[in-house]
């Protein structure tokens, strides 16, 4: 496995580590916190609905139709809500060149993938980011859209706690696409 060159520096080190212990801290406050069971809200006709499906169990959320695609990561429903991908980061559109590359096919991936598609939102647990965009997991059917992005190599698998219910996931897909040398992986200097 190859290691990113920023992940060997002391800086690198020390974002780890600091990473890590967040996780740890994390996890020991879900542990000790009463479990929250949250209804299924639906935008739109129960006929409309979607059963997103994860590891054979049924994802609740709410469900919407994507009016538009803005990135590889990021999509705009009913509404004008931006959603931003929960765990997963694309290419820039703009900025500096090495982080465009590929940016271009992530955006057109994730317009196949959902534009005009009623989708599944789950949220982890905040509700937005620091720009405003809702924070969500986004399902069709079965097909768990941030996993695919990333699986296919149009996304790295990244994690903001405490948003981190499917990182094991994501990061899994991550290791797939980097194997099969898939997307990003191929076409961009790492």
């Amino acid at each position: 496995m190859n290691i990113p060159p920023y992940f060997t520096t002391k800086k690198g080190k020390l974002t780890i580590i600091t990473l890590l212990l967040m996780l740890l801290i994390v996890a020991r406050k879900i542990e000790n916190a009463p479990v929250k069971v949250y209804p299924t809200v639906t935008t739109h006709p129960p006929s409309d609905t979607l059963s997103a499906t994860n590891s054979a169990t049924t994802v609740k959320g709410e469900t919407a139709r994507v009016t538009r695609v803005i990135d590889g990561d990021t999509i705009e429903i009913e509404g004008g809500n931006r959603v931003r991908y929960i765990g997963v980061d694309t290419p820039e559109m703009t900025g500096d060149p090495m982080r465009r590359c590929f940016s271009i096919e992530a955006r057109d991936k994730n317009r196949k993938l959902v534009e005009g598609k009623l989708v599944r939102l789950v949220k982890d647990v905040s509700e937005t980011d620091r720009y405003g965009r809702v924070l969500r997991y986004v399902y069709i059917n079965d097909i768990f859209i941030n996993e695919q992005l990333v699986k296919e190599g149009y996304a790295h698998a990244v994690s903001f706690p405490p948003d981190i219910a499917n990182q094991e996931i994501l990061m899994n897909a991550e290791e797939e696409a980097r194997e099969n040398n898939a997307g990003l992986w191929n076409k961009c200097a790492q």
